[in-house]
């Protein structure tokens, strides 16, 4: 438990010393203790986990330096897989959206890891970080999550449109609901969707 309090700090991730793998990440006040993965060690100056050598602070302690290769970030603490899991196959080392979630995976030197976000922020895949659901793609553009097609939203009359993860909403007219056996707008008895209401 580090004595580090999030009240007076700005929103984003603050060293807990000097050289350590350990960091806190504050958001409007909420505090969360968290770890680098691996040999990786928070650098205070990119709010990231990095490799020794691209951290001033260890540097000028005399540590080990390691060969340099790609930053990575982290969040938490990562739950590390101990069997085989197929995710991290095919795949470079970087971090994976799992959708519009807390959890994300990591596939560090052909490991699968685990990595949740602090508090209620979700994983950007794009922005590679935490943010707030408005500011996460996956949660904001309901394609990200759903193939090309139409789709059905339950008993409404509005239904998405998503082609190439672009997602377009259309409207019945007043009084009908979508139906996706028929592709069409319909009166809701017909809409068996709209059955389970």
């Amino acid at each position: 438990m580090f004595r580090i309090t999030c009240k007076e700090l700005e929103n984003g991730a603050h060293p807990v010393g000097q050289c350590r793998a350990e960091y806190v990440s504050c958001w409007e006040g909420a505090k969360s203790e968290s770890r680098c993965p691996g040999n990786f060690i928070f650098n205070p100056h990119n709010g990231q986990c990095d490799y020794e050598q691209n951290v001033p602070e260890c540097l000028n302690r005399g540590r080990a330096v390691q060969q340099p290769l790609d930053r990575v970030k982290a969040v938490e603490p990562p739950r590390r897989i101990t069997t085989a899991d197929p995710f991290c196959i095919g795949r470079t080392d970087g971090y994976y959206s799992d959708r519009c979630s807390s959890e994300y995976n990591a596939c560090i030197a052909g490991k699968f890891y685990k990595l949740k976000c602090p508090g209620t922020l979700k994983f950007s895949q794009s922005l590679q970080r935490c943010e707030p659901d408005n500011e996460v793609e996956e949660c904001t553009n309901p394609c990200i999550t759903r193939g090309d097609g139409i789709h059905q939203l339950g008993c409404q009359n509005k239904y998405l449109v998503c082609f190439s993860g672009n997602a377009r909403w259309f409207s019945c007219p007043a009084g009908l609901i979508y139906n996706r056996a028929t592709a069409s707008c319909e009166d809701s008895a017909r809409v068996p969707e709209c059955r389970l209401y």
